[in-house]
């Protein structure tokens, strides 16, 4: 999926600690977290390991999200 629009996640923008973690979840802060590089980007910046954050009104062609349900 990576390479077709950034994608906006469910978590807020902070600094990575440097101690090992499993998916690391921050529930406060000022920016949303948005991943994955877009078709506007150069092949290095289309990975998951690419993050930006944003405010949660920013708006841009190249910014997306994906509506995804847990399954029982």
């Amino acid at each position: 999926m990576s390479g077709n629009v950034w994608e906006f996640c469910s978590d807020w923008y902070s600094e990575y600690s440097d101690s090992e973690q499993t998916n690391p979840y921050n529930g406060r802060g000022s920016f949303l977290v948005f991943r994955g590089g877009s078709w506007f980007d150069t092949e290095n910046a289309v990975r998951v390991a690419i993050r930006s954050g944003n405010v949660r009104t920013f708006r841009y062609y190249y910014l997306g999200f994906r509506v995804c349900r847990t399954a029982f």
